[in-house]
């Protein structure tokens, strides 16, 4: 099926030749429903005017349908055209990899004879990619097409996610800390990122509830704070809450000694000292405006 996907692109852009002589789509990877592309050559970088760091990146971006694929964003777009029709689809996205936000600005679906079948220009959405991850491998290469991150390398690793601590939550479940570490930020008096919460079965081993938690760790105080929680509702599908700022102070919680939180901020803390680098990266090089 990926091979297939493949072979309907280099058809479409054979045919296409003319109309995107100047672009130049660079596959990024595949499954039974998608093909995913970025035209490199449309890679614009926009910067803060006084700071010079780094504001966003657009690009245009391809998505090659399956029958599968088509089937799913016939749906999904609510689209009144037969899935059989639709044969891609162009996006205009705006990158915020310091966020590690997607906004698709406009999209475009095609059909295989590169007729427009439906364009959609007013109703842009941002999607934050660490849980939606639709459009995370179109943020990370493209950054490292500007960089040497190798952020796309590390978000299709093994190694993406760090464990950190489990322990006992009561005489049913168990509980697990892992740190997304595509998410890992330092700021000046703290470090941040995302960390996924699993709650686990103790007789069956199947996952009951999974969280995903933005957490700031104060570097010189023990203390863990939320920021934002995301309750899994599906497979795929999350409840977002944002804490009040006025009651993120009451989720600031200070660390007991030898409990479950000290060792967790303890650990944390230590990880991301020994891999500053990787956390400081959007202060540094291109991001912060040095060349």
């Amino acid at each position: 099926m990926i091979k297939l996907l493949i072979t309907t692109f280099l058809l479409i852009v054979i045919n296409c030749s003319v109309v995107f002589a100047e672009s130049n789509w660079e596959w990024i990877e595949s499954n039974d429903d998608y093909g995913k592309f970025i035209d490199s050559n449309s890679i614009e970088i926009h910067r803060e005017p006084i700071s010079n760091r780094l504001d966003y990146i657009e690009v245009w971006a391809k998505v090659v349908y399956s029958y599968e694929g088509a089937v799913n964003e016939c749906e999904s777009y609510d689209l009144d055209f037969s899935p059989n029709d639709l044969a891609y689809s162009l996006m205009k996205l705006k990158l915020k990899p310091e966020y590690s936000e997607v906004t698709r600005e406009r999209i475009i679906f095609y059909d295989k004879n590169n007729k427009a079948l439906y364009t959609n220009n007013n109703n842009a959405n941002t999607f934050e990619v660490y849980y939606y991850s639709f459009y995370a491998p179109y943020l990370y290469y493209t950054v490292d097409k500007i960089t040497d991150n190798h952020e796309y390398q590390r978000y299709k690793s093994d190694d993406r996610y760090k464990y950190f601590v489990s322990t006992e939550l009561n005489e049913k479940e168990n509980y697990f800390e892992y740190l997304d570490t595509m998410t890992m930020r330092n700021h000046n008096d703290y470090y941040s990122g995302y960390f996924w919460q699993v709650f686990q079965d103790k007789n069956t081993k199947e996952r009951v509830a999974v969280w995903l938690s933005e957490l700031k760790f104060d570097k010189n105080k023990k203390t863990i704070e939320s920021q934002r929680i995301y309750l899994r509702n599906g497979e795929n599908e999350y409840w977002r809450y944002d804490i009040p700022f006025e009651l993120r102070q009451k989720e600031k919680e200070e660390c007991i000694p030898d409990s479950f939180g000290e060792q967790l901020r303890d650990n944390v803390v230590a990880y991301f000292d020994s891999n500053f680098s990787w956390a400081n990266r959007y202060n540094e090089g291109v991001y912060a405006g040095k060349f």
